[in-house]
């Protein structure tokens, strides 16, 4: 640690006032004096010190070694936030949480956290994407309602440009399907909405093809009459 110190003494008699006595010209200026502490003097020993510094109190301390910092911080600690960081560079997330591991290639990765995360960008699986749905999971179910259809019908959707990216892209309008299907719409911190696409497609196709079986009986009853 390097230590600058100025004195603040002004003598009473002007710079050059008095050529009798043998002083600087500039007696009365600020005068710097450059050292180093030392560790017992509460300073490094050295001038300048790039990383993580290690010492004993005694000598002069020493920039540590990435093996020594492991072994200080322990291990576990140090894969956990190398786990952490792998996971939001994986997949180029925004997480209000720590991440857990991202997983090896060929592996199944998980990733952690109290809150949903958010992928900027496209994201591209070369397996399955799946979520929970396990009957053991659920309760409190309820129908859909009797107009559904009708409902799905007059669904806004259609092909449309990303204002904040310039793509055109399919989809529907998430405000449009929170009025009857508010269970697969979500909202940010923002005010934001976004829609589960597989959930609402699902159940959509379900109640089709319920729509479906209901029109083909009626046409065997006009059939046979």
């Amino acid at each position: 640690m390097a230590l600058t110190i100025t004195h603040t003494k002004v003598s009473a008699i002007p710079d050059d006032a008095d050529t009798s006595l043998i002083r600087p010209s500039d007696w009365n200026a600020d005068h710097s004096l450059t050292g180093v502490a030392t560790p017992a003097q509460g300073g490094t020993g050295v001038g300048t010190l790039t990383g993580i510094v290690k010492g004993n109190g005694t000598g002069n301390m020493t920039a540590a070694t990435g093996a020594e910092i492991v072994a200080a911080i322990g291990a576990t600690a140090v894969a956990n936030a190398t786990n952490a960081t792998t996971a939001t560079n994986a997949t180029n997330a925004n997480y209000a949480n720590s991440a857990g591991s991202a997983g090896s290639a060929g592996s199944t990765g998980t990733i952690n956290g109290a809150s949903a995360g958010t992928v900027y960008g496209d994201f591209t699986a070369t397996g399955n994407v799946t979520a929970f749905s396990d009957e053991t999971l659920k309760k409190d179910w309820d129908s859909l309602p009797a107009d559904f259809v009708t409902l799905l019908a007059e669904l806004k959707s259609g092909t449309y440009t990303r204002i904040d990216s310039g793509d055109r892209q399919a989809g529907v309008s998430a405000q449009s399907l929170q009025a009857f299907l508010k269970e697969c719409v979500m909202e940010d911190a923002d005010g934001i909405l976004s829609v589960a696409y597989g959930n609402a497609a699902l159940v959509s196709c379900v109640e089709l093809a319920k729509a479906v079986e209901e029109l083909k009986k009626e046409i065997e009853i006009l059939k046979n009459k």
